[in-house]
């Protein structure tokens, strides 16, 4: 009797385990909502996948054998899929996928099951193989997967108001708990891991059975693949390659021995679970454990200043745009050189894809419907040009946030609506009424009681109540130099009241700015203390009695963050730089967002060895230290590193009419040649022209609008 409630016992710990850990975080973390619903339902998400390989790995190991491979089939299955999504729609995609698994997991299986060779080996081989498949078949170039039946079904949708993720976790358990425990195949399974010999004695084809469990976890991790990549709307080659470890110590936690003979499918759900749990409730940076914007402008309203660029990391061997453009999107680049030399396009112009902005929109929008967050497009990164608006609104945004009234004027002018006002600089005085006739936006930012009275008798006199949303800070925000205002976050639940009281405005919700920040040293975007100020802002006016609070949070915006951002309390994001992929992490990582942006212009003369370009956009954003400026320098399209060359652009003290490129030795540039840079910049801020594009990933491109920073026409070349 002893005996056996001691097995008891060990059957059961991972449960006991489980509530343990649930009950210790929920004490610890009361205050850092890891018991929200939103919170809780997230775990489930982020382990969805985990939970699926963990199923297909109990089977391997009840039969005795084991499955290293798993990680590499992920990454495979979910390339394989996307790039076939890309050219023959969805089912096809689906197939190719978990195809992929299956014939991974056959190879294995039949070199297992009839060659004789220990599983181990055999999957450690094929683990290594298809790693650097999955990195040679789109030349290590994530793929963004944008067709909605896809992600819906195996991502962002729901079902009866519970995400997909979520169904296929219940579905694969229940199928894989059935098999596992009511069938005759899960029975031989059982067997064969206690005991083969005995198992071949008493009947069962021993090589199938390891054939097929080795084929049934390849498909399952396909299947992973699938759910990975219709949850970040992109496939790339890292996928899954982390999870190894943790689907084991799911597997062994939940009560599968490693030699076979014995498992659980409700165990390995409960153990993929507390894998998740603790990675949730021991990440350091909360939910924000994403990559690395430059600090070294920025000014903290505690008194200490500017904050010293890191002179350390110069030159630290950050990936610079130029590589990740060359990298990820060659044909945008080779389009806008073949434009530029046929004399289509003029120089000094910021060139931008709009086909690629159009499903970069898609993927953010997407990811904001599914987290429930309002999205409004940021605009003057790239002059506000009218054809990347119309971009933007065919990829699903439909609102504008406008940092000043010509941001507001622009986009009103091509039909993106002003979703947001006053972002950045305040409206002025005499242009208030104006503003609100013309543009009612569906938020308007104030700084002090002054302005809301502006923007309030504004809307009176345009005859609607405008929604108010207060600029907060407290000590230890931090905002660029020159950024600095606000109320007191202390004082919000009065500022609320007083805005009520306004003839023509309400209280409607919070904003900082910035929420994100990039780390150098840690390649990470981390929170600013600004999102704490809004989330304590926010409990307090919860607890005054408000209710549906809008929290404003911009900062350093790509799709992965959404969910960071959406855990930290926020309703509202405002990507900018993410809709044509340069924010700071897309320098440093592969996301969903390709890069849609380049530079253009072209060499004016030669002189001292130096080939000069003409200028008038060199504004680059400086979010990394200094670095190595190069070019693409050349007389007919091309992405060759043969073509790059070194550029030094004049200091912010001087007019850029001209920068100076690198014309010593072999193939050096010529009067005429077309220079493509890749850099952050801003458009908005020089004497540039912005030129959309479209057509260059389905057909011969298209010019649509050639313009200035302000997303008004250019009648070029005169």
């Amino acid at each position: 009797m002893p005996l056996k409630m001691r097995i008891n016992l060990q059957q059961y710990v991972v449960y006991f385990g489980f509530v343990a850990i649930f009950i210790f975080f929920a004490v610890m973390l009361q205050d850092s909502g890891f018991l929200t619903t939103r919170n809780l339902s997230n775990i489930v998400l982020q382990t969805a996948p985990v939970t699926i390989m963990a199923i297909g790995l109990v089977f391997v190991l009840s039969a005795g054998e084991i499955d290293l491979s798993i990680g590499s089939i992920v990454a495979v299955s979910a390339l394989s899929a996307a790039v076939v999504i890309e050219s023959y729609g969805v089912v096809p995609g689906v197939l190719a996928g978990l195809g992929a698994g299956l014939t991974i997991g056959f190879a294995n299986g039949v070199l297992v099951a009839y060659v004789r060779l220990p599983s181990f080996l055999v999957t450690l081989a094929t683990m290594g193989l298809f790693a650097g498949v999955a990195r040679s078949l789109t030349n290590l170039r994530s793929v963004p997967v944008t067709d909605e039946t896809f992600t819906g079904f195996f991502g962002s949708g729901s079902l009866l108001g519970i995400p997909s993720l979520i169904w296929w976790t219940i579905l694969a358990i229940a199928a894989g708990h059935i098999v596992y425990r009511e069938t005759r195949f899960g029975a031989h399974v059982l067997a064969v891991g206690d005991n083969a010999r005995a198992a071949s004695v008493s009947g069962i084809k021993v090589p199938h059975i390891r054939l097929a469990v080795m084929m049934l976890s390849g498909g399952l991790a396909g299947l992973a693949g699938l759910l990975y990549s219709g949850r970040l709307q992109a496939a790339k080659y890292t996928l899954g390659e982390t999870d190894l470890m943790t689907v084991i110590a799911a597997v062994i936690v939940g009560g599968t021995l490693l030699n076979g003979g014995r498992g659980s499918i409700v165990g390995a759900l409960v153990g993929s679970l507390m894998m998740g749990m603790l990675n949730n409730g021991l990440d350091p940076d909360g939910p924000f454990r994403f990559r690395p914007d430059d600090r070294s402008r920025l000014h903290h309203s505690c008194g200490s200043g500017r904050v010293p660029a890191r002179k350390a990391t110069l030159k630290r061997g950050f990936p610079m745009f130029l590589d990740v453009l060359r990298r990820r999107n060659p044909k945008f680049i080779e389009a806008a050189i073949a434009l530029h030399r046929e004399g289509r396009i003029p120089a000094n112009s910021y060139v931008l894809d709009l086909d690629t902005v159009e499903a970069n929109a898609r993927i953010l929008k997407n990811e904001a419907d599914r987290l429930g967050l309002k999205i409004f497009a940021m605009t003057k990164q790239v002059g506000r040009a009218s054809s990347f608006a119309h971009a933007v609104m065919r990829g699903g945004i439909n609102r504008s946030v406008a940092v000043d009234m010509a941001c507001a004027r622009a986009t009103h002018r091509a039909g993106l609506k002003v979703g947001h006002l006053g972002h950045l600089q305040q409206v002025a005085r005499h242009e208030a009424k104006a503003a609100a006739k013309t543009f009612r936006p569906d938020y308007w930012t104030v700084f002090n009681d002054e302005k809301a009275a502006e923007a309030a008798a504004g809307a009176k006199a345009a005859g609607y109540t405008q929604s108010l949303l207060a600029r907060i800070r407290a000590e230890g925000d931090t905002f660029y130099r020159g950024h600095e205002g606000g109320f007191e976050a202390a004082d919000v639940a009065t500022v609320a009241e007083h805005f009520d009281r306004l003839d023509g405005g309400r209280f409607a919700g919070i904003t900082t700015f910035p929420a994100l920040l990039f780390d150098h040293q840690t390649r990470k975007v981390m929170p600013t203390h600004n999102l704490a100020t809004l989330t304590k802002a926010a409990e307090a006016l919860a607890k005054a009695g408000r209710k549906d609070i809008e929290v404003n949070a911009p900062g350093t915006t790509s799709s992965v963050l959404l969910q960071a951002l959406a855990d930290a309390g926020a309703t509202q994001c405002e990507p900018g730089n993410g809709l044509h992929g340069t924010t700071a992490l897309h320098a440093v990582e592969d996301l969903p967002e390709l890069p849609a942006v380049c530079y253009l212009t072209e060499v004016s003369h030669l002189s001292g060895g130096k080939a000069y370009c003409l200028g008038g956009g060199f504004y680059i954003d400086p979010i990394f230290p200094d670095y190595d400026v190069k070019a693409i320098v050349a007389d007919e399209p091309t992405t060759a590193a043969s073509a790059l060359r070194s550029v030094e652009i004049p200091p912010p003290s001087m007019i850029d009419y001209y920068a100076m490129i690198d014309a010593e030795g072999a193939k050096a540039p010529k009067v005429g040649d077309t220079a493509v840079f890749g850099f952050r910049g801003q458009a908005f801020v020089t004497r540039a022209y912005v030129v959309g594009v479209s057509g260059i990933s389905r057909g011969p491109p298209k010019v649509e609008s050639i313009e200035n920073g302000f997303g008004e026409a250019e009648s070029w070349p005169v």
